[in-house]
């Protein structure tokens, strides 16, 4: 029987192979375009602000919420130890009364600081007490230059937070609000004492003025703090600042004009203690309002400085690796 050879015609296996190659490669093609979209779906879905997912509202209350769990556990945390706890409120009306006593000395000696008598100063110092209180529950505040130095921000930045709330959040003093309740109560001893009439318009009015001036204070504090980013070490800025914070217990109107400036704008302590003061005893309501005016301006220019310093330090914490 006759062999059969098969014969291969090499035309058809090209346009065969040709075939199958297209229809590999187009398979491919069509592959890498459903991997494309799938790699840009989830990158658009990884890019997305917790703002563009959850909604405006919904991310300030989950912030809200955190801020609340912080603050329950920040207190468990103070009472643990029931004597120390009792001990440090002993020791903040220890020190107000100290406060007081030093300006009835110094009015011994010296009857009026211009328009500051000694109702005018207890009303001071009881702001001044007010405003040391929100700045020591906010305390982590002072420790961002050194969490940006040991590279300590990478655990925030992975959560789905704030990274500046969930720094100052978890380490909240909140029983120091004691103090601050201290200084309202004093505040409305003097009030009553010695029969200073006041308006309840006036006293919201000064209570916007020194929590503003203390927002303000915290953003200054951030400013310089986030200068790590470029800078490393920078505790020189830190002891500075917290220096220039003292002149606060003080009524900075008793200044020239080019001081009051500088802690009305750069240093804006003006806005804790003396104008709060000012505005309840002594402003009328208009001056008040113009004051919280000009308060607002500065601490929007803050805002946006420390917005901006940030963002630009988080990038480039980013491409150092921390």
């Amino acid at each position: 029987m006759p062999e059969k050879i098969m014969e291969i015609n090499p035309e058809k296996s090209t346009l065969t192979d040709r075939g199958a190659e297209n229809t590999s490669t187009a398979n491919l093609h069509g592959s890498d375009r459903r991997v494309e979209g799938i790699s840009r779906s989830v990158r658009q879905v990884t890019e997305k602000s917790p703002w563009d997912r959850t909604g405006k509202l919904a991310y300030a209350l989950k912030h809200l919420r955190l801020f609340y769990r912080f603050a329950v556990i920040s207190w468990k945390r103070s009472t643990e130890y029931k004597f120390n706890f009792f001990l440090n409120n002993i020791q903040q009306i220890v020190t107000l009364f100290i406060y007081i006593y030093f300006w009835r000395i110094i009015l011994n000696h010296i009857p009026q600081l211009q328009e500051w008598d000694f109702p005018t100063l207890t009303i001071l110092t009881g702001f001044v007490f007010f405003n040391q209180s929100l700045m020591v529950v906010f305390w982590a505040m002072w420790t961002i230059n050194r969490r940006i130095i040991k590279g300590d921000l990478d655990v925030f930045l992975v959560r789905p937070v704030s990274v500046l709330f969930a720094i100052i959040g978890q380490n909240l003093l909140i029983y120091r609000l004691f103090e601050a309740s201290l200084g309202l109560a004093m505040i409305g001893v003097v009030l009553i004492r010695y029969h200073i009439s006041v308006t309840l318009f006036k006293m919201v009015l000064a209570l916007l003025i020194v929590f503003l001036g203390t927002y303000l204070i915290m953003m200054v504090t951030i400013f310089l703090q986030s200068l790590s980013f470029w800078l490393g070490r920078t505790n020189a800025f830190t002891e500075l600042l917290q220096a220039g914070f003292l002149i606060n217990r003080y009524p900075i109107t008793i200044f020239p004009k080019l001081v009051i400036a500088f802690f009305t704008v750069f240093l804006p302590v003006i806005f804790i203690a003396t104008y709060p003061t000012l505005v309840l005893v002594e402003f009328t309501v208009i001056r008040g309002l113009e004051v919280l005016g000009g308060e607002l301006l500065i601490a929007g220019l803050w805002t946006y400085l420390v917005y901006q310093i940030w963002r630009r330090g988080i990038r480039r914490y980013e491409n150092v690796g921390g």
